[in-house]
């Protein structure tokens, strides 16, 4: 049952165009907030940690996982970690490295981007052929459908005229 629900949920992204995919997993990669509560060390291991993850998600061929991991590690280190209180007392050469990070990250994140217009765009022409063809098999059904139902009725009223001329019904109040 799990192939068909992925399946389906497969078909139901595949309705959206794809663009709007893409900025639905941008979005799902830019769900990251910075607790001040936890140290900035701990963000910048996460953050290579995240990268490692994407880099093995991109190998395996898991696109959309990579490219919400990359965008989770864009989110943090562009926009969210300067809003940490203790910022400032990170090292310079960890922020050094965070940054040649990023350098390497955004091209490849560009690329997967692209990737995914191109994958989405196929899975989107294949929906909308399909979709054409479900509603062409659905009218040919549904006529065929209207037909039979005519049919039916002129057999029954030809049924309906022969009963009412042969012999043997036409004193059916004797059966009584």
């Amino acid at each position: 049952m799990q192939i068909e629900e992925k399946r389906l949920r497969n078909a139901d992204l595949a309705a959206l165009e794809p663009a709007a995919r893409v900025k639905q997993l941008a979005n799902y990669g830019a769900m990251v907030e910075v607790d001040p509560n936890v140290p900035p060390r701990r963000y910048f291991r996460s953050g290579l940690e995240m990268v490692r993850m994407a880099n093995v998600y991109l190998a395996e061929g898991s696109l959309e996982n990579a490219y919400i991991l990359y965008m989770k590690f864009m989110t943090l280190f562009v926009e969210k970690i300067r809003k940490h209180p203790e910022y400032g007392n990170v090292p310079a050469q960890v922020k050094a490295v965070n940054q040649a990070k990023l350098k390497e990250v955004m091209p490849k994140a560009e690329k997967l981007k692209q990737k995914l217009l191109e994958q989405y765009a196929k899975e989107h022409q294949t929906y909308k052929e399909n979709a054409e063809k479900r509603h062409l098999e659905e009218e040919e059904r549904r006529k065929q459908e209207r037909e039979d139902a005519k049919l039916a009725q002129r057999l029954q009223a030809d049924e309906n005229k022969r009963d009412g001329t042969t012999p043997h019904l036409l004193r059916t109040e004797e059966w009584a």
